[in-house]
């Protein structure tokens, strides 16, 4: 039994514990209670083996233990203290690494003052201690800390070496590699990574606690990497699995507005009712959601609405010409130049000299013309064309002679243009 808690021990804690015999029964029976979460009963016993000079060489580990047994008490005060005093009076134990790792671990949740010394501390394992099994976890900190503090170049060189100097597979570990790939200030940032860092997550560790949270960042990055059906599976997930939560009302929310990108508007209108019925929502969020729906139900229709200067129908009706300041709206798509016709028969919109074409809220191009085919979804850019895309991380250019873009989600089907740099 004595043998079977050591061992059991061992593992929770990751660190290994001495060999078990009947001079250390009290440090058995203080690991016992821990084990249990009696962690007040196994302190006092921790204390007593700290001042029973019978047990002195085992000093080291019971201030560990006792420290980790006021942190799950949340007396972080005298948690630091045990650790403190840890580090101090045996720097040279098999427990100061695990010590140094928990001290960085309490000041960085102390917030942004702390973090320079949370940092230092989290430095100081593969400074003093090159051979510790806590190296890639104090490299993973000090890379997640240099990320809060802005600096990224240097917390991608941390989380270089904490992938070289051993595993990290647990689900914590894993979020916070996918935190620094999808970070939208990192200026190496890398969509695909975090992707997959996050799928393994899902893969591996179905019952995380954080899985909504992990479902939401999947879903945002899925829908900023154009892969909408994906994103649309991982907004379900966090509906599914925190339902009531402000994280579920996001995900409704994205819902709705993927919907509305690829001009499913009935399926968005469904979307925003869901949100309307299911959530406690102030009363200018439920106006606003109500005029998006209104404005959907408006445009549900094919046809497209044009204003300008000058108009004029052939006498069969199939057929429109403008001129003069004109914009053309369909769906997230909105087009504004000096003419333009359209023809309802072929469902086409052509629109030419100056021409200005926004979709949704993301996306602008100038070109000298654009032809659409509302029935295969797609338009032809072509002169001196100049494409902007905002995202997460500034915006994104591209110029050429020649686009073709979809017109249901506003992606480049192809192009014979160049990439312009992040601004």
């Amino acid at each position: 039994m004595i043998r079977l808690l050591a061992w059991t021990l061992a593992v929770v804690m990751g660190i290994t514990l001495v060999e078990p015999c009947r001079s250390v029964y009290p440090l058995e029976e203080a690991h016992t209670r821990f084990l249990e979460g009696r962690y007040s009963e196994a302190v006092q016993l921790y204390s007593k083996i700290m001042t029973d000079s019978v047990f002195q060489e085992h000093r080291p580990e019971a201030m560990f233990l006792s420290a980790i047994s006021y942190l799950n008490m949340g007396n972080s005060d005298m948690a630091l203290r045990a650790l403190w005093q840890l580090v101090g009076d045996y720097p040279s134990s098999q427990w100061a690494d695990n010590a140094y790792l928990e001290l960085a671990r309490i000041k960085e949740l102390e917030g942004r003052v702390k973090l320079p010394e949370s940092l230092m501390l989290y430095e100081t394992i593969p400074s003093r201690y090159p051979d510790s099994e806590q190296l890639a976890t104090a490299w993973l900190g000090a890379a997640r800390v240099k990320m809060k503090l802005g600096y990224f170049s240097e917390a991608g060189e941390a989380l270089k070496r904490a992938l070289e100097n051993g595993s990290l597979d647990t689900a914590e570990n894993y979020l916070d590699i996918a935190r620094f790939y999808a970070h939208p200030k990192n200026p190496v940032r890398q969509v695909d990574k975090a992707i997959e860092y996050l799928n393994i997550i899902v893969t591996r560790y179905p019952d995380f606690q954080l899985i909504p949270d992990v479902y939401m960042h999947l879903g945002k990055l899925y829908w900023e990497a154009g892969e909408r059906s994906k994103a649309l599976i991982m907004f379900r997930e966090v509906v599914i699995r925190d339902p009531v939560s402000p994280a579920s009302e996001f995900a409704q929310e994205s819902i709705a507005r993927i919907y509305r990108e690829t001009g499913d508007h009935g399926k968005a209108i469904s979307a925003y009712q869901v949100l309307l019925s299911r959530y406690a929502l102030s009363s200018l969020t439920r106006d606003a959601i109500r005029k998006e729906i209104d404005a959907l139900g408006d445009t549900r229709s094919d046809r497209p609405t044009v204003s300008a200067w000058k108009a004029s129908m052939d006498p069969s009706g199939s057929r429109a010409s403008y001129s003069g300041d004109v914009m053309i709206r369909y769906y997230q798509l909105t087009i504004q130049a000096d003419d333009a016709t359209v023809d309802f028969r072929k469902n086409t919109i052509t629109a030419t000299h100056h021409v200005r074409v926004k979709w949704s809220d993301r996306q602008v191009i100038h070109c000298e013309s654009i032809q659409c085919d509302v029935a295969s979804q797609t338009a032809i850019l072509e002169g001196e064309v100049t494409v902007t895309i905002r995202s997460t991380d500034g915006f994104d250019r591209r110029t050429g002679d020649r686009f073709q873009m979809s017109l249901a989600d506003g992606s480049l089907i192809s192009g014979t243009g160049k990439e312009g740099k992040k601004e």
